[in-house]
């Protein structure tokens, strides 16, 4: 049988905030001394002690594309799509920025089906519960 009651926490105060394990202290002090000794380095030429300090300090570049207006059609996405890929091919819109739209109607398409099987699936339970009732 277990020495603490059902439901109780065996330690009621917890951890107190702000606190840190042990070993969390010791990577932060080690990490203090070891910090210096890399710029150093870098600062020295090191490639490998550059790479590390950028590759940990700066965030990652994301490409952005600049918005490039163009027109969908009304109708299906089917349409929709090809006329987006007509666009890159008579270059009107670059491949990147199609790309990214295709999947936006890609998206509006699973978004269209899950609404469909939505009403579909009403429209089921309705039959079902008149079923139930005769």
């Amino acid at each position: 049988m277990s020495p603490f009651k059902r439901g109780q926490s065996g330690n009621p105060t917890g951890r107190p905030k702000g606190s840190i394990n042990r070993q969390l202290a010791a990577l932060r002090e080690a990490a203090d001394k070891v910090l210096p000794l890399v710029v150093e380095k870098a600062l020295a030429g090191d490639a490998d002690a550059q790479k590390l300090i950028l590759d940990r300090a700066l965030p990652r570049a994301k490409p952005m594309s600049p918005a490039e207006p163009f027109t969908l059609p009304e109708g299906d996405l089917l349409n929709q799509v090809q006329a987006v890929l007509r666009q890159v091919a008579d270059g009107e819109l670059s491949p990147t920025a199609a790309a990214e739209v295709v999947g936006m109607v890609a998206t509006a398409a699973k978004v269209e089906e899950i609404d469909s099987l939505r009403a579909e699936l009403s429209s089921l339970k309705r039959v079902l519960e008149g079923r139930k009732k005769k």
